[in-house]
Protein backbone atom coordinates (compact mmCIF):
# COMPACT_ATOMS: atom_id res chain seq x y z
CA UNK A 1 0.00 0.00 0.00
CA UNK A 2 1.38 3.66 -0.69
CA UNK A 3 1.12 6.44 1.50
CA UNK A 4 -1.36 7.76 -0.97
CA UNK A 5 -3.58 4.61 -0.40
CA UNK A 6 -3.45 5.21 3.67
CA UNK A 7 -4.15 8.77 3.83
CA UNK A 8 -7.35 7.36 1.27
CA UNK A 9 -8.26 4.79 3.49
CA UNK A 10 -7.85 7.83 6.73
CA UNK A 11 -10.33 10.58 4.49
CA UNK A 12 -12.81 7.74 3.57
CA UNK A 13 -13.81 6.55 7.20
CA UNK A 14 -12.11 8.73 9.48
CA UNK A 15 -12.17 12.42 7.91
CA UNK A 16 -12.59 14.89 11.19
CA UNK A 17 -10.92 17.58 12.63
CA UNK A 18 -7.22 15.73 13.49
CA UNK A 19 -7.27 13.57 9.63
CA UNK A 20 -4.50 16.11 8.43
CA UNK A 21 -2.60 14.99 11.77
CA UNK A 22 -3.12 10.67 10.90
CA UNK A 23 -1.98 11.95 7.60
CA UNK A 24 1.51 12.92 9.06
CA UNK A 25 1.61 10.04 11.62
CA UNK A 26 1.23 7.54 8.23
CA UNK A 27 4.20 9.83 6.77
CA UNK A 28 5.92 9.64 9.75
CA UNK A 29 5.84 6.58 10.33
CA UNK A 30 7.22 5.61 6.58
CA UNK A 31 9.94 7.81 7.32
CA UNK A 32 11.21 6.36 10.42
CA UNK A 33 10.59 2.89 9.44
CA UNK A 34 10.82 2.24 5.98
CA UNK A 35 7.44 0.38 6.18
CA UNK A 36 3.67 1.46 5.96
CA UNK A 37 2.13 1.47 9.46
CA UNK A 38 -0.75 -1.48 8.18
CA UNK A 39 -0.42 -4.55 6.59
CA UNK A 40 -1.86 -5.26 3.48
CA UNK A 41 -5.24 -7.82 3.10
CA UNK A 42 -8.63 -7.39 3.90
CA UNK A 43 -7.77 -6.72 7.94
CA UNK A 44 -6.06 -3.16 6.80
CA UNK A 45 -8.94 -1.16 6.83
CA UNK A 46 -9.95 -2.96 10.62
CA UNK A 47 -6.53 -1.82 11.52
CA UNK A 48 -6.88 1.74 10.82
CA UNK A 49 -10.48 2.34 12.62
CA UNK A 50 -9.29 0.60 15.54
CA UNK A 51 -5.72 2.62 15.21
CA UNK A 52 -3.56 -0.83 15.45
CA UNK A 53 -0.04 -0.26 13.64
CA UNK A 54 3.14 -2.60 13.51
CA UNK A 55 5.03 -1.03 16.55
CA UNK A 56 7.50 -4.19 16.37
CA UNK A 57 9.35 -1.68 13.93
CA UNK A 58 9.84 0.43 15.79
CA UNK A 59 12.61 -1.18 18.18
CA UNK A 60 15.13 1.48 17.38
CA UNK A 61 12.98 4.60 17.29
CA UNK A 62 13.36 6.77 20.43
CA UNK A 63 10.54 7.39 22.76
CA UNK A 64 9.96 10.54 22.06
CA UNK A 65 9.38 9.79 18.18
CA UNK A 66 6.99 6.74 19.63
CA UNK A 67 5.18 9.10 21.83
CA UNK A 68 4.54 11.30 18.66
CA UNK A 69 3.63 8.58 16.22
CA UNK A 70 1.40 7.45 19.20
CA UNK A 71 -0.79 10.72 19.51
CA UNK A 72 -1.00 11.23 15.39
CA UNK A 73 -2.55 7.61 14.47
CA UNK A 74 -4.78 7.55 17.12
CA UNK A 75 -8.47 7.09 16.46
CA UNK A 76 -10.81 10.04 17.59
Amino acid sequence: MSVEESIYVYKRSLYNHSSPYSYSGVILYVLLVGAYPFTEGGEMDVQILRGRYNIALLKGVSRLAKDLLAGLLQVC
